[in-house]
């Protein structure tokens, strides 16, 4: 209760019998003044801006912003898409960046790292047994499980040669047993540790394939309209005639760890320049250009791959090049930190062994060939190579490959004197009718005259007048100086490439590096068909300035173990050496970590030495994009892998209460 000397302060409400009505409050603008209007606005809006900031504060301080399911991101490719299927995918980056959204694999890369996806579970003793679960309740993007027939099925395809599948020699020797409904077994001829990597391989649903003969298979819908049990599938084929413009992609709702994004879609362009040109309208947020475009409103994430380029040297095609010194010169005339620099702007590492040290983490070679300019020349000169004519290129005097070395007279009949003929048919009025290995008298008669054209030479060191038809010392001598022309090696190397516009820059900077050592590089670019068809398969090349792409565990055995030097192995240096043969053998048998990195130390000092390549860089893939977020720069297979993250990459985000 509210006590008498305090309510005769208070104003007399009694008079008031009730709140005032909706009625009477609509009558309030009637009685105020202008100002009063302005006063009483201003103190709503201040009330219900600070009620509003005071809302906001408090959602600020107990909320945290977080990725949002939702919108739809656009990547802009030129090309076109052929074979969403894991059975044809290969070097095709469209083809396998589809693959890589819209199919699974039993493992999958990651951050650098092979972790499960379809996979619960996988186990083995020894490396050459490996049992596999799979996840429970996971499905093909029609709803049917995944099973271990699956996978089984998957494999034989891509061992079966009638399918012809560039996937098959990853799986020679691998025997895929199902063992439940969800456990697979793999047995191997030998252990081999980095099986694991074979396990992210796409697998396609045995329902939908079953039934398509091997002959067929490239020809199948499927092909473009898969069913296949990743995060993300195909809705929508833009495609006019026989080009196909967009696809659309949209969240596979059956995955079993959902994206962000709702939709991806891929628009193609005929070119390059169309593709800039649609990223600069913001048509597309997302490309892969060369390293030296860089797009103004887009942002560029640099990731590693297990990757170099190098220049392969076959040295049963050149006798040049199967000179050791040779190839050690052409390792110190390289500058490999030029070419990062001017070739992929600083985007890369120069290489100067296959083992990748920022990849592996293994120890950096001890004998890296630096470049140095000087310790090039002075191995070249010391192997008989002399720039002669002062044309900065290098040549090498070979010995004539015949001389005359006997007395030559009359009545004689031998090989010897039918190349003195032959000498004399050019040197004297000696008639080619007369070139027949016998020494009559008309060749006497030609041997004289020979002898009196040069008699400053041949009869004045003797006294004599006349010449006596007789083939003595000096006129020997005087015979190998103009019969024949001195050989000459000259110091020239021919380099096969893709015809590409990295790769043209590569070899032409090359070109002149090694012209300043006094080397004449040669370039033959050709298409990226011809390439491996003409030279690749059948190792037609003297040297060939390529890439290889290893693997996130390291296995050096078919890129450089003598078996792996004919097609399809990727032995293309042809290098043979038994030594490391066996290191490569135990290094891809032995489980103990620590053992495989001794081995392949010690394999690579075995191959620097013998210089059998130059290894140039390992370059970064650069990706750009504008406006979505979650894109975290890490180490890929290759640049499809990218696409290994999209389930982090979100344009939407929410307020989540701490």
């Amino acid at each position: 209760m509210i006590s008498d000397k305090i309510k005769k302060y208070l104003p007399d409400f009694s008079q008031y019998k009730s709140f005032p009505s909706w009625k009477q409050w609509k009558q309030l603008p009637k009685v105020l003044t202008k100002f009063d209007k302005f006063a009483l606005l201003l103190f709503i809006i201040v009330l219900i801006g600070s009620a509003a900031s005071l809302g906001a504060y408090y959602k600020y301080r107990h909320t945290v912003p977080q990725p949002a399911q939702g919108g739809t991101f656009t990547e802009g490719m030129t090309g076109q898409p052929r074979f969403i299927n894991p059975v044809y995918v290969s070097s095709n980056d469209i083809d396998r960046s589809l693959v890589q959204l819209t199919f699974a694999g039993l493992m999958q890369y990651k951050d650098g790292k092979i972790i499960p996806d379809l996979a619960k579970s996988y186990n083995t003793e020894d490396g050459k047994v490996w049992t596999v679960t799979l996840k429970e309740d996971i499905t093909w993007q029609d709803g049917e499980p995944i099973t271990a027939e699956d996978v089984v099925f998957t494999v034989n395809v891509l061992q079966d040669s009638d399918y012809k599948s560039p996937q098959r020699v990853n799986w020679i020797g691998v025997n895929a047993k199902k063992v439940s409904t969800k456990k697979v077994k793999f047995e191997l001829s030998t252990a081999y540790p980095q099986f694991l990597e074979n396990l992210t391989l796409k697998i396609i649903p045995k329902h939908v394939w079953k039934n398509i003969q091997p002959a067929d298979f490239s020809l199948s819908s499927y092909n473009l309209k898969p069913i296949g049990s990743g995060p993300y599938q195909i809705e929508d084929i833009d495609q006019e005639e026989n080009r196909i413009n967009s696809l659309t992609l949209v969240r596979n709702k059956n995955y079993h760890d959902q994206p962000y994004l709702d939709k991806i879609i891929f628009k193609f362009y005929k070119n390059k320049d169309q593709l800039i040109e649609a990223a600069e309208k913001e048509k597309v947020n997302g490309v892969s250009l060369s390293t030296s475009t860089q797009l103004e409103s887009f942002e560029s994430h640099n990731f590693s791959l297990p990757r170099y380029f190098a220049v392969f040297f076959n040295p049963e095609n050149s006798e040049l090049l199967s000179n050791k010194n040779i190839r050690r010169a052409l390792n110190y005339a390289t500058d490999r930190k030029e070419l990062v620099e001017k070739v992929l702007d600083g985007k890369g590492n120069p290489v100067y062994s296959p083992i990748l040290p920022s990849i592996y983490g293994f120890k950096q070679p001890s004998q890296k060939y630096a470049f140095d300019l000087n310790k090039a020349k002075e191995i070249l000169k010391n192997e008989g190579f002399e720039d002669n004519n002062e044309n900065g290129l290098r040549e090498k005097t070979k010995e004539q490959d015949f001389q005359f070395n006997q007395r030559l007279e009359g009545g004689m009949e031998n090989a010897s004197v039918e190349e003195l003929q032959k000498c004399l048919v050019k040197e004297v009025d000696y008639s080619q009718e007369n070139v027949t290995s016998y020494f009559g008298d008309k060749t006497k008669e030609a041997v004289t005259k020979f002898q009196e054209k040069y008699k400053e030479d041949v009869l004045q060191p003797h006294d004599l007048e006349s010449g006596t038809g007789i083939v003595g010392q000096s006129t020997r001598k005087k015979l190998n100086q103009v019969c024949f022309e001195t050989p000459k090696q000259p110091l020239s190397v021919q380099l096969t490439l893709v015809d590409q516009p990295e790769m043209n820059q590569v070899a032409n900077l090359l070109k002149k590096q090694w012209k300043k050592a006094g080397v004449d590089l040669k370039i033959n670019s050709v298409s990226l068909s011809k390439l491996k068809t003409d030279h690749i398969k059948s190792r037609n090349y003297e040297s060939l300035l390529f890439g290889q792409s290893l693997g996130i565990k390291p296995d050096f055995y078919s890129f450089w173990h003598s078996s792996q030097d004919k097609d399809p192995g990727l032995n293309l240096a042809k290098y043979d050496s038994e030594e490391a043969d066996k290191l490569l053998g135990e290094a891809r048998k032995t489980l103990d970590n620590n053992k495989r990195a001794d081995l392949y130390e010690d394999f690579q000092k075995l191959l620097l030495e013998e210089a059998p390549v130059v290894f140039l860089y390992n370059p970064k893939f650069t990706y750009q994009t504008s406006k979505i977020k979650g894109v975290e720069p890490s180490l890929i297979v290759n640049p499809a892998h990218r696409f290994s993250l999209v389930k982090d990459w979100y344009l939407k985000l929410k307020g989540v209460w701490r």
